[in-house]
């Protein structure tokens, strides 16, 4: 599995990947990103981490959606755009064919709201999706 390597080096734009095509893991998480381009040759790819970054706006994603069509996981928490409501089913919907996103698979309620698009969520019901995120949850090196 051909692996680059670019986490904490302060890069502000994902440029220089053309000579790389067959690249199927691709770590860029914590630098300054602001805006997913240039990966026009990662048809290949199927891990991408964009933990700890600066993307603002989810549809930054469409990209990802046009290029990387066997991305199977995606890290991206840390974004200001994962503070967004619904975040993680907005990401699954966009991107269908997505296994795994910040190393937690389609839960049951992230399926009923790409399904169903969007249901109201009472306290017990975000506790309890808490609870259960907290149990799948395990930490792998990557985010250590």
């Amino acid at each position: 599995m051909l692996t680059l390597i670019l986490s904490f080096n302060e890069i502000e734009n994902i440029e220089g990947l053309t000579a790389n095509p067959k690249l199927r893991k691709l770590d860029l998480n914590h630098n300054f990103i602001r805006q997913i381009k240039n990966m026009q040759t990662q048809t290949q790819l199927a891990y991408l981490d964009l933990r700890h970054n600066w993307i603002e706006d989810l549809n930054q994603l469409d990209h990802i959606v046009q290029n990387c069509t066997s991305l199977e996981e995606l890290g991206f928490k840390c974004n200001p755009a994962s503070t967004k409501s619904q975040y993680r089913a907005s990401i699954f919907k966009k991107l269908p064919g997505l296994q795994k996103l910040d190393g937690l698979q389609l839960s049951q309620k992230d399926s009923a709201i790409v399904d169903q698009g969007s249901i109201e969520m009472n306290p017990m019901m975000i506790q309890e999706y808490l609870k259960t995120q907290k149990k799948n949850y395990v930490i792998g090196p990557e985010d250590v």
